[in-house]
């Protein structure tokens, strides 16, 4: 850098000189022979230009080698750029005006002085300025509701529920004369297992990982066991109850499908009222609702897909009137709030008494745990990580649940 500026200098002794040289003519022979020299002064200053950003270049070369040094060192660049300098000189009026009457012959002097700017390199490497750096690894959320939010939990220690269901009951119960004999009643009971099950995954990270990524561990321990979830969801609604599975709500062997024979309360009612044509999502969960109380529960909640949620809402009538709905969200039917939640599957319902039917036992909660001690795991500097919990879900009252598929529910009350 030292050198390219003893150059500059030099070069600018040079047109100095020469300057000095015609304005001592120009004073000798006057105005004549400062026309005469005035192109060879266009020639040499546009040599000087030319000059210049070939010493511009080779200085822009070195400043890079020096800005990425510089960088490192104190993580920001600055060039220096002498063409901006020059054309900033240039720019300035008053400069101008006296280069201008210097060429004309109206003075003998002229001196201009152009200074490297200091800016940032726009041709730089690597950060201008350093980047700020957020203390999260941002990423999709996770379901704002658990099928475990709406049943009753509780803990067990043992590796099976069992418990008694009633299966049948007959009532004979009935008034009688004196002397005669009282009608037989009886009922069936069946004993229902529940059998715990485990529920997990395992991912192997390296230890470098572990140790140089500092957001990793916060993000591993919600993010897995989130995922786990996800899945424990899915087995507490669909589980088919055979082993590794656990039994779901809307399987069979579960809950009581919503009823579309012909026996059921609302079967054809809205062609019957000449009404097929307006019969929705709405409609299906009243005439849940109805089976349910029926059975003398109370229902407690009404679980949808997020679509099917906001269909409710968008339902309008023959005249363009929203139908549903006055109510404001929380959306409630007939008193029962639904709830909406990515767990249900879409055009399916469930209906019910979650509070009393259904309830969630825990063998161990979700775990999650670190080793080194699996496999190869110590040879390649591996860490297994390994989310997990075991549990199980006794459908004590299936009457208290009604469910099942929006489409099929609708064309049978038509």
């Amino acid at each position: 850098m030292e050198e390219f500026n003893k150059k500059l200098n030099e070069l600018g002794n040079q047109i100095d000189a020469k300057i000095d040289h015609v304005a001592e003519k120009s004073e000798q022979f006057g105005k004549e022979y400062a026309k005469q020299v005035r192109e060879e002064l266009d020639k040499k200053f546009e040599n000087y230009l030319d000059k210049v950003s070939e010493i511009e270049k080779r200085m822009d070369e070195s400043e890079m080698a020096g800005k990425k040094l510089n960088h490192a060192e104190h993580g920001h660049d600055q060039a220096q750029s002498f063409s901006k300098g020059l054309k900033v000189a240039m720019s300035d009026e008053t400069k101008m005006r006296g280069l201008n009457a210097f060429a004309n012959g109206e003075q003998s002097k002229f001196k201009m002085d152009v200074k490297a700017i200091l800016a940032t390199g726009v041709n730089a490497s690597g950060d201008v300025l350093p980047s700020d750096r957020m203390n999260q690894i941002f990423h999709d959320p996770t379901r704002k509701l658990r099928v475990r939010d709406l049943v009753s939990t509780g803990t067990t220690d043992s590796a099976r529920i069992r418990y008694i269901q009633e299966n049948s009951y007959t009532n004979s119960a009935a008034m009688r004369t004196e002397a005669s004999a009282f009608a037989e009643s009886e009922f069936v009971h069946y004993s229902v297992d529940a059998d715990v099950e485990s529920l997990g995954t395992i991912m192997r990270l390296t230890k470098e990982m572990l140790s140089d990524h500092k957001l990793l561990n916060s993000y591993l321990t919600a993010r897995v066991p989130a995922k786990v979830l996800d899945v424990e969801d899915t087995q507490l609604l669909t589980g088919n109850g055979s082993a590794p599975n656990i039994q779901g709500l809307m399987a069979s062997g579960g809950a009581t499908a919503f009823d579309e024979a012909s026996t059921g309360a609302f079967y054809d009612f809205f062609a019957a009222a000449d009404q097929s044509g307006l019969v929705g999502e709405y409609d299906v969960l009243v005439a849940a609702i109805n089976q349910i109380e029926l059975q003398n529960y109370t229902p407690t909640a009404i679980l949808l897909s997020p679509t099917d949620y906001h269909k409710i809402w968008l339902k309008k009538a023959t005249d363009g009137q929203y139908t549903a709905y006055k109510d404001t969200a929380p959306l409630t039917i007939g008193g029962v709030p639904v709830f909406k939640s990515t767990a249900q599957t879409a055009g399916q319902f469930i209906v019910g008494d979650f509070s009393m039917g259904s309830q969630v036992f825990f063998r161990e909660g979700m775990s999650l745990e670190f080793s080194e001690e699996d496999s190869t795991n110590f040879q390649r500097n591996l860490v297994t990580l390994k989310a997990s919990e075991r549990l199980t879900q006794a459908i004590w009252l299936p009457n208290a649940f009604a469910y099942g598929t929006f489409s099929s529910a609708i064309t049978s009350l038509r």
